[in-house]
């Protein structure tokens, strides 16, 4: 059972990565796909390492996760211009298949207290 924030924003979090990738890969044109990869780009990838450090502070932890995901993001950009391989729709996959794992264990994992709490 889900019972904590930190694991409903897991499970939250990839069904926006699910979503994403499903929109992206069936290039399905609704008003709901640019906030979805919005949500998605400026979330998940930033929010799969920064959600393994259980910090304390959840506005330190909301700032440092978007602007990680947002380098990141912005990062697998660049790397795809450098290699002239340029395909939007990978870098949506690739981001997501690299952010999922780390967000299931975050919705299974027990206990949540943060680093350090007694």
């Amino acid at each position: 059972m889900i019972s904590s924030p930190r694991r409903w924003a897991a499970v939250l979090l990839l069904a926006v990565a699910a979503a994403s990738v499903a929109l992206t890969l069936r290039d399905i044109s609704s008003a709901l796909r640019p906030a979805v990869l919005l949500a998605f780009f400026c979330l998940v990838p930033g929010a799969a390492i920064v959600g393994s450090l259980r910090m304390r502070s959840p506005m330190a932890e909301l700032a440092l996760t978007l602007g990680l995901s947002l380098a990141l993001s912005t990062l697998a950009g660049e790397l795809m211009l450098w290699l002239r391989a340029w395909d939007p729709t990978w870098a949506v996959v690739l981001l997501a298949s690299l952010s999922a794992p780390t967000l299931v264990l975050q919705a299974v994992r027990r206990g949540d207290r943060a680093m350090g709490a007694p």
